[in-house]
């Protein structure tokens, strides 16, 4: 990685949609915790958030669905903690971390899957929306795929401006999203004479505790790793910690709420639950504010990944933010009318398999990476390879227990691999 020093010391940037791309983010340009916090508060409360809560209460007590939220999102404040610190050392953005740390190619790979969740999850996203909105006004006319095509437009209009549309988003929206949150928690109390309801559920169907977890962690697996695209400017250790608090508590409070829209209206739809709790039409309008907020960080993150992946290119990373911005609204739009969100729980579990693998990699790269030289190309590729595949072949034999084997997999053949390595080199140089 001999040009990793040159990259360091370039300020670059595309229509001032970025900062510091390729480069670290220098300390006088670092920002205030209210700013972060703001955003990544808006970031986590979204509609997929209350969807993958809706799922769980469905089939989950309302204690054992709480539990498996706080496990869940447990784990993803522990992923971005870590991710974010070592993003407010150094100063990179995630594929700029991963490139940094193990070399061009697994940063590459990285690019791919943070292009790839994130079109998936605008796309799911999109199509939420999409049927809340025919749901609540059921005499709108336009299909539901041209109204997730003319959603994601929207969305992708709204982002054209980069880090500035990350922060006057989440600043106009995150009031209303708080009011919004807090008077639908009263209004469904209200309704229902008190919360004994959550005591007196019984479900009538059935979601292994293990799988719940990995749907709550697989929600905002990427995310979780992807959060030093916003902590590189937090000032202090402070700042991140409080900001990847706010990130996991916010993740669990949009899942509460979801298992208690669905366990208070004992319905097997979100949509419908509101509905017949009467409050469809607030509902539609939280929604509003919380997709908004959502998707501006996905479309920022997933261009910042695809000028990473075209840097070594001879387009050099030069392209516009708003090309970048089109291309992801674009096949997020392909994605959504696809309806790949009756797939949720599949796509929940393979990126919640390929986050935990790469991040136990990362925790054996940061314990023992200063004793060794710079980490060869195909080693992380490997272990990250094996320990997903293992995680996908327990889940095809019904082991969803032993959903953390993978990023135990990951880690120890990764560690095998550096010090086997180590020690041919040592051979060798004695040898000569």
């Amino acid at each position: 990685m001999n040009g990793l020093k040159l990259l360091h010391d370039i300020d670059f940037s595309v229509n001032g949609a970025y900062d510091y791309i390729f480069s670290a983010v220098p300390s006088s340009k670092r920002k205030s915790t209210w700013r972060l916090m703001v955003i990544l508060s808006g970031f986590a409360f979204s509609p997929s958030g209350l969807t993958v809560g809706a799922n769980i209460g469905l089939r989950m007590t309302f204690c054992q669905a709480v539990a498996a939220c706080f496990i869940g999102n447990l784990v993803l404040f522990l992923v971005a903690l870590v991710c974010s610190m070592l993003a407010h050392r150094l100063g990179y953005n995630s594929v700029f971390l991963v490139k940094k740390i193990f070399g061009n190619t697994a940063g590459n790979v990285f690019s791919v899957l943070i292009i790839l969740s994130m079109i998936i999850w605008i796309g799911i996203n999109g199509d939420l929306f999409a049927k809340t909105m025919v749901s609540v006004f059921p005499t709108w006319s336009p299909p539901i795929p041209v109204t997730i095509l003319l959603i994601i437009l929207f969305w992708a209009f709204c982002s054209f401006s980069g880090w500035r549309s990350l922060e006057w988003t989440n600043i106009i929206l995150l009031p209303g999203i708080l009011l919004f949150t807090i008077y639908h928690v009263i209004r469904i109390g209200g309704t229902m004479g008190g919360f004994g309801f959550v005591w007196e559920y019984k479900p009538e169907l059935y979601l292994p505790f293990s799988s719940a977890i990995i749907m709550i962690i697989g929600n905002y697996s990427v995310s979780a790793m992807t959060i030093p695209d916003i902590c590189r400017f937090a000032k202090s250790k402070c700042s991140v910690i409080l900001c990847t608090t706010i990130f996991a508590s916010f993740i669990m409070i949009s899942n509460i709420c979801g298992i208690l829209i669905v366990q208070a209206a004992k319905v097997n739809s979100l949509n419908y639950g509101v509905v017949v709790l009467g409050m469809a039409v607030s509902y539609f309008i939280w929604v509003v504010f919380c997709i908004s907020s959502t998707q501006n960080i996905n479309i920022y993150t997933s261009s910042l990944a695809i000028q990473n992946l075209v840097h070594e290119t001879p387009l050099n990373g030069n392209i516009s933010h708003k090309t970048a911005v089109l291309l992801v609204g674009g096949l997020s739009a392909i994605i959504g009318i696809v309806d790949i969100i009756n797939y949720l729980t599949e796509v929940c579990f393979t990126l919640a398999m390929a986050m935990l693998s790469l991040f136990g990699i990362l925790l054996i790269e940061i314990l023992i990476g200063k004793n060794y030289k710079t980490v060869e190309k195909w080693i992380p590729l490997l272990a990250w390879l094996i320990g997903s595949f293992a995680g996908w072949i327990l889940w095809l034999y019904g082991k969803r227990g032993a959903w953390i084997l993978p990023l135990l997999i990951s880690s120890a053949i990764y560690y095998i691999l550096r010090i086997s390595r180590k020690c041919k080199n040592e051979r060798d140089l004695e040898e000569n």
